[in-house]
């Protein structure tokens, strides 16, 4: 992805005239800023990307989606073929956002979301991952405009896929922060952790940083739950940051209580979902 370029001519060394602007400047437009393309970039290990980088356009082949599940199914087919699914949990409808414990489409659980990367005869049979929509609507003709990124790790395995999939879209390719929303039970006594993944959606070459901090909601810090704060720090290649809420057991009879991790200051990618309720 990419805007509008420039360049310069510069002129010098005149004989038999002086020179009065010896500068112009030349601009190159971007004259197509919506893309349709599907990005893989596979770690060594993995079965199905089989440790290669590369990207499919529409010279290449042909690109096609359809509607899937209350999800998107992305299909190439030319010299090679892929199928990509990205599918909410049922009953639901696929929209921007972060879609955390995603399995094997359409074998998912009804509760969680479902995800299937496959392609030159290769997939998963059983896999987990994540994958974080950034756009999923129609545009002002009826064409699909989708962006989504993706983390596949077949078998339980730690290689991943990672990639990127734009229809019809201006959404830059490159990893984004994000953080996911979970739930646990709080207990009757002591305190359990709730796990938030603060996320980059694919590997950044360069170390990443972010804050983040608890914010009340209906579940107050110092009765519900315990305020934490603090920095997630990613090395290079890095793409997961756990953070730990203490969860405050108690026996009063009480409905679900939700407090929100909230994401700032970042520093090496930007943030595409900067909260996450969390239940407690």
């Amino acid at each position: 992805m990419e805007g509008d370029e420039t360049f310069t001519l510069s002129l010098s060394n005149p004989v038999g005239a002086p020179i009065a602007f010896g500068e112009g400047h030349g601009t190159i437009l971007n004259d197509d800023p919506y893309k349709t393309l599907i990005y893989f970039r596979s770690q060594p290990g993995d079965w199905v990307g089989q440790g290669e980088t590369y990207t499919l356009t529409p010279a290449d082949g042909t690109i096609t989606t359809s509607r899937t599940g209350g999800g998107i199914h992305v299909a190439f087919d030319g010299s090679t073929w892929w199928d990509l699914y990205f599918v909410p949990p049922w009953g639901a409808t696929l929209g921007p956002g972060v879609y955390e414990g995603a399995t094997r489409w359409p074998f998912q659980s009804p509760t969680g979301p479902g995800l299937d990367i496959s392609g030159e005869g290769r997939g998963c049979n059983t896999l987990k991952g994540r994958f974080t929509v950034l756009e999923a609507e129609d545009g002002p003709s009826g064409e699909v405009r989708f962006a989504a990124d993706y983390e596949q790790h077949c078998e339980g395995g730690s290689p991943a896929l990672f990639g990127s999939v734009r229809i019809n879209s201006s959404v830059a390719l490159g990893p984004r922060l994000s953080v996911g929303s979970v739930a646990a039970y709080e207990g009757d006594t002591s305190s359990t952790n709730l796990k938030l993944a603060v996320s980059l959606s694919g590997p950044a070459t360069t170390p990443v940083t972010v804050d983040y901090a608890t914010v009340d909601g209906t579940a107050i810090a110092g009765s519900d739950y315990t305020a934490v704060s603090g920095t997630a720090s990613f090395a290079v290649g890095q793409t997961t940051v756990v953070v730990n809420v203490p969860v405050l057991g108690d026996t009063e009879v009480e409905g679900d209580e939700t407090f929100t991790l909230s994401l700032s200051n970042a520093v090496g990618a930007p943030i595409a979902f900067g909260r996450a309720r969390a239940p407690s």
